[in-house]
């Protein structure tokens, strides 16, 4: 009789050491797949931390140093060639107050010639500017950069202008 307890002893304890080891294989499968999982992810955050930290740096060295025409340009929506009168009067009535009546809008295309003729109103005036032509004046207007460049008025004869706020009439 003792030998078949030890018989039964002997399954059981291999019966043991073979669940022990088929779920010692299971813990080491499923800490190897938490394992990989865990590295991935961390590096992953590691890649985004570093594109992040590279994005930032060139966000500051972009904002040092001041943008070019071309660039300010390129970074614009798409600009129709051809504005409408309505248009142009709608994007400058964005910045000043504009009088009311009739207003003809052209484009600037030989700034050359007007700067020839007229050299301190269209001193910052480009190619491609809108000018607004109303009674009391010329607006104008860079419909690229979505800002007045320059405003001459014409006034009344016999209008009187100070040269200081402390001359009088």
């Amino acid at each position: 009789m003792p030998t078949t307890k030890i018989k039964k002893e002997d399954s059981r304890m291999q019966k043991l050491v073979i669940a022990l080891s088929i779920s010692s294989f299971i813990m080491f499968v499923i800490v190897l797949v938490l394992s990989c999982y865990v590295l991935k992810y961390s590096l992953g955050r590691k890649v985004i931390y570093n594109d992040f930290q590279k994005e930032k740096v060139d966000f500051i060295k972009n904002e040092a140093k001041p943008k070019t025409e071309q660039e300010v340009i390129e970074e614009k929506i798409f600009l129709p060639e051809e504005l409408s009168v309505e248009e142009v009067v709608k994007m400058v009535s964005k910045h000043m107050l504009l009088v009311d009546g009739d207003v003809t809008v052209a484009s600037v295309t030989n700034i050359d010639g007007l700067r020839t003729d007229y050299p301190d109103l269209f001193q910052y005036a480009k190619n491609g500017d809108k000018l607004l032509f109303y009674q009391l004046g010329i607006i104008i207007y860079d419909p690229i950069l979505d800002k007045i460049v320059d405003v001459m008025r014409r006034l009344p004869d016999g209008t009187y202008i100070p040269n200081s706020p402390f001359e009088e009439n």
